[in-house]
């Protein structure tokens, strides 16, 4: 039997992110996720995402206020998870109140999140493994609200959110946070945070909230924003990672604009360095070398806070940040996911449905497809044999890999019948012995198809009257004995064959 080899590529070339099963969103158009199109905007607060124990032991339940566009009927927007900046220390989730109001303006919804704060001793804090411990705790805290979402969004959908197109950023240590979350694989922690990382749950951490756990969904964003943030290693951004934008001043003295160290922020009694890390100017050569979609906007003289108060300032990084945003991630003909072949594909009744899903970055990919007639399957390459009429419609498959490569993409399949011939009433119709005509008369369901007939013995084509009803008349003699007439019958590329005995008296 034929096959269809339904193939999904997923393809890396430039860089790989989460991507719906086309290479946008369907509401992409000229002014959507980069222009102010909804004027007003609505909030849901306290929505309890996750919980976790401080470094102080104080269990703490950790709430987002979601934000959306009033009016909006979309039910398919991308998520912006935004965290608040204060050193660990301090801060809370309203101070990204104004960059979630002007990302939901334009068609986004954003939530902005509680994270946990260092509640230990100070002087502790200052130790380069005690700070990136409560750093470990917010990366920890911020994949559990990507993972909560993600779920909402893959079951009930209470947001409108495309599961697909998550984008995480912040300020300062909500940007550190982000930059964490999104470029720090597994593979990648280095010998002196593993310990930190186990101790938190792993590449995944473990804020999961106890009652209505989103564990097993993936951890995964498509986008990262940046405002005067840092990493403590530069090439944990690799290839196939997600797009970058980012925002700092080039004459920050808390969060260094090129390599250099986090200082202890004015709450801690001393001045000392914490930790080495590398800021935005260091970030942008990195992504540009390992191919990653980027883009720095550089505030020349700025600092670390009073540039977020200039208006100029703030006008240039909605402008950027969300055309970024939009060129690169939510409208983005770059897809990870590509789909081969593209559209409606056509398999004959009986025949052998095969799909195909493959990425190219990351290591232990899953597989998760669904489709019509209640098909599931974990299967890279699932297969319905002997497929039906009924198992045509789309076939989704939804690709994670902790870390890098995941997406959905969908295949259209249309299994089409195979044409069943009929012989009419009386369609044999032989007259005395040694005659020289005969007619076959036959009928094809669904009409349209072509039947070509021939007899043995003798083995000649006979004439082909057309197609629906398909009269063949028999014009050379035929002597008294056994015949067969064979036929095919073929109908949008699928065939049906069978014969026909008739006795010459």
């Amino acid at each position: 039997m034929s096959q269809l080899y339904a193939r999904l590529l997923f393809i890396c070339a430039v860089f790989c992110f989460t991507t719906g099963a086309v290479a946008q969103l369907p509401d992409c158009d000229a002014q959507r996720y980069s222009t102010d199109i909804f004027p007003t905007v609505t909030v849901s607060t306290s929505v309890t995402y996750g919980q976790n124990v401080t470094v102080g032991g104080v269990t703490k339940t950790l709430l987002a206020d979601v934000y959306q566009p009033a009016g909006d009927v979309s039910t398919r927007r991308p998520l912006i998870i935004l965290a608040f900046g204060g050193s660990f220390l301090g801060g809370q989730r309203t101070d990204m109140d104004s960059y979630a109001r002007k990302f939901a303006r334009k068609g986004y919804v954003v939530a902005t999140i509680d994270y946990r704060l260092y509640d230990g001793n100070l002087f502790a804090y200052i130790n380069q493994s005690v700070f990136m411990d409560e750093v470990v705790k917010a990366v920890s805290d911020m994949k559990a609200a990507v993972r909560f979402f993600r779920k909402d969004a893959s079951t009930v959908n209470t947001y409108g959110i495309e599961p697909n197109y998550i984008i995480i950023g912040g300020y300062s240590a909500g940007a550190i946070t982000a930059l964490h979350a999104g470029y720090v694989d597994a593979a990648e922690i280095p010998a002196y945070l593993a310990p930190v990382f186990a101790a938190n749950g792993g590449i995944n951490g473990n804020t999961d909230h106890p009652v209505s756990s989103a564990a097993g969904y993936s951890s995964d964003v498509q986008g990262v924003w940046s405002l005067s943030g840092a990493i403590d290693a530069q090439n944990y951004i690799d290839a196939c990672d997600p797009p970058l934008f980012m925002t700092h001043g080039d004459q920050d003295a808390v969060v260094p604009y090129g390599a250099g160290f986090l200082t202890s922020p004015p709450q801690v009694p001393v001045v000392v360095n914490i930790t080495p890390v590398f800021g935005s100017s260091v970030l942008a050569t990195q992504a540009t070398a390992a191919g990653v979609p980027n883009q720095l906007y550089t505030v020349a003289g700025g600092d670390h806070n009073a540039i977020y108060a200039n208006a100029a300032v703030l006008a240039q990084i909605d402008q950027e940040g969300s055309l970024f945003l939009k060129q690169n991630v939510v409208c983005s003909s770059n897809a990870c996911v590509n789909v081969s072949p593209a559209g409606s594909q056509t398999v004959c009744e009986g025949s052998t449905v095969a799909l195909s899903a493959s990425v190219t970055c990351g290591t232990s990919p899953s597989y998760t497809w669904s489709g019509p007639n209640a098909f599931t399957s974990t299967s890279a390459n699932p297969t319905i044999p002997n497929a039906t009429t009924a198992a045509s419609g789309s076939y989704t498959v939804i690709v994670s890999d902790a870390g890098k490569c995941s997406g959905t993409a969908v295949v259209e399949v249309l299994v089409t019948p195979k044409p069943q011939l009929t012989l009419l009433p009386g369609s044999v119709s032989l007259t005395g012995c040694n005659c020289n005509t005969s007619t076959v008369v036959a009928k094809t369901t669904p009409a349209g198809a072509t039947i070509t007939w021939t007899r043995t013995p003798g083995g000649n084509p006979l004439p082909d009257a057309g197609s629906g009803i398909d009269q063949v008349t028999i014009t050379q003699s035929l002597s008294s004995g056994n015949f067969t007439y064979q036929f095919t019958a073929t109908l949008n590329g699928c065939q049906t064959t069978g014969s026909i005995p008739v006795l010459v008296p």
